[in-house]
């Protein structure tokens, strides 16, 4: 039952701070004003949270999670394209970005704005690393560990050229991205 509850509650901050990040800054949201919109109260916040900053870090992971299980659905409907992970992953984080231009903005207002990069390359390097240790064959852990970081730091900073100026170019127009052949 406690995990039914902490699920919802889970999922109800992650709404929340979703629909806050739409209208404030990160600095600007308050753990006060993130429970209220989220109908929990901050003792309850405070039992999973030690602060707004440990929230923000979950709340990158929930969002990663959320995105990879879109990926494996995507694959499981293509198997045939299983292998384009990488320009997956970087359409649909930019699909994400093109549908809340507002969160977009407040992002790159953010002093928080280098923090939130570092810890979104930090989860892409992860999760492409996990995506490399599924392949079959052998390949020594360096390498994939390499090949991680170099996938995600071009899909960051693809990322970053986009939200510089997103009118330029319409995410559904990129097809030229082949990450891994």
């Amino acid at each position: 039952m406690g995990d039914l509850r902490t699920k919802k509650t889970f999922a109800s901050l992650v709404q929340a701070f979703l629909h806050l990040l739409e209208k404030y800054r990160f600095e600007d949201i308050s753990v006060k004003q993130l429970c209220e919109s989220a109908n929990i109260r901050r003792a309850t916040f405070y039992t999973h949270f030690a602060d707004k900053y440990e929230f923000l870090s979950f709340f990158i992971q929930e969002m990663r999670k959320e995105l990879l299980e879109h990926i494996e659905n995507m694959n499981s409907e293509l198997p045939e394209q299983s292998n384009r992970y990488c320009d997956k992953l970087f359409h649909e984080m930019m699909m994400f970005f093109e549908t809340h231009p507002q969160l977009v903005r407040n992002l790159q207002d953010s002093q928080m704005m280098p923090v939130m990069m570092e810890i979104f390359a930090e989860t892409v390097q992860k999760g492409v690393y996990e995506y490399l240790c599924s392949l079959p064959g052998k390949q020594e852990d360096e390498v994939k560990q390499m090949k991680a970081c170099f996938y995600a730091g071009g899909i960051l900073r693809l990322v970053q050229l986009w939200m510089k100026d997103p009118e330029k170019f319409q995410v559904a127009e990129i097809k030229w991205l082949k990450f891994i052949e």
